[in-house]
């Protein structure tokens, strides 16, 4: 009798799950190792599987998230590989918001770090609605106020204004962001 060892993976790993009743899915790590699993794979009665959902198994938080942002299927498995094998932090985060938040609605192998949604993001990243509005009022947004006048600004009221006027509260792999989109 031997005893079940336990394989630890430490990166990013997808399934496919086929559509066929009649066929067992597969892991898979990276898109050549899906095309070529995919290929050549069957059914119990011998006929090719063409269809599949594709699920999440493991990865970094980044990852996780692009890949609840952007959902990706078959025909944009290729650029979500692409998106976490070359895209940086800073590229992934704002992807992850414009998808996971709806502002783009193009399929994703259409989108680009540099599209103008994107880029339109103004980000700032762990803190509340109350330190974004005194970080605004520092950097002068209202303009030039009376050090005798300083101590009368509700930054927590000024905060609250911002939620309802385009600044959005969003979690993105365990960090929290506050965006305006642009």
């Amino acid at each position: 009798m031997s005893a079940a060892v336990a394989v630890k993976f430490d990166g990013l790993r997808l399934f496919a799950q086929p559509f066929d009743l009649c066929a067992s899915g597969f892991y898979f790590d990276t898109f050549e190792e899906y095309k070529a699993k995919a290929a050549k794979h069957v059914n119990s009665y011998g006929q090719p599987v063409e269809e599949y959902e594709i699920d999440l198994i493991d990865g970094k938080a980044l990852e996780i998230a692009l890949f609840e942002a952007v959902k990706p299927n078959q025909s944009t498995l290729s650029a979500f590989f692409l998106a976490v094998d070359t895209w940086d932090d800073d590229e992934l985060v704002r992807a992850c918001i414009v998808y996971g938040d709806g502002l783009n609605t193009c399929q994703f192998d259409e989108y680009s770090p540099s599209d103008d949604v994107a880029q339109d993001l103004a980000i700032y990243e762990n803190v509340t609605f109350t330190e974004l509005a005194e970080q605004f009022v520092d950097d002068g947004l209202l303009g030039e106020i009376p050090e005798h006048l300083s101590h009368y600004i509700d930054c927590a009221a000024f905060g609250r204004d911002l939620s309802y006027d385009g600044y959005t509260e969003v979690d993105v792999a365990g960090t929290q962001y506050i965006y305006h989109a642009g």
